[in-house]
């Protein structure tokens, strides 16, 4: 999702490191915070059925002021005998669209 958007993405390992921030040029670091819920219209089916997660994602400039905020929620289902072959389906068809619809709320900070 991210190279989408931007020309290069690095992983940050810490927000305190300008040296590394500066060398790459990096004009902002994403933070993601995700939550996720997950639920099962029957009793007997132990992987979910309905699955929701929410993102929310700040830009932080390389000083660490907050230049961007925006969130995003996927809903994915799942019937028994779609995920029966594949337990997370219903957890994928969630994050999928919640990325996507990161990615469409992020594009004005990318390239």
């Amino acid at each position: 999702m991210l190279s989408n958007s931007f020309n290069d993405a690095y992983l940050v390992k810490s927000l305190d490191d300008k040296t590394f921030l500066a060398q790459r040029k990096i004009a902002y670091v994403l933070v993601p915070k995700i939550e996720t819920i997950s639920s099962s219209s029957s009793a007997f089916t132990w992987p979910p059925t309905e699955f929701t997660v929410s993102l929310e994602c700040r830009a932080l400039s390389p000083a660490g002021a907050v230049v961007w905020r925006t969130t995003a929620k996927g809903k994915g289902k799942a019937t028994f005998s779609e995920f029966k072959s594949e337990f997370s389906l219903a957890a994928r068809r969630a994050s999928e669209q919640a990325l996507l619809e990161l990615q469409i709320s992020a594009s004005p900070l990318g390239r």
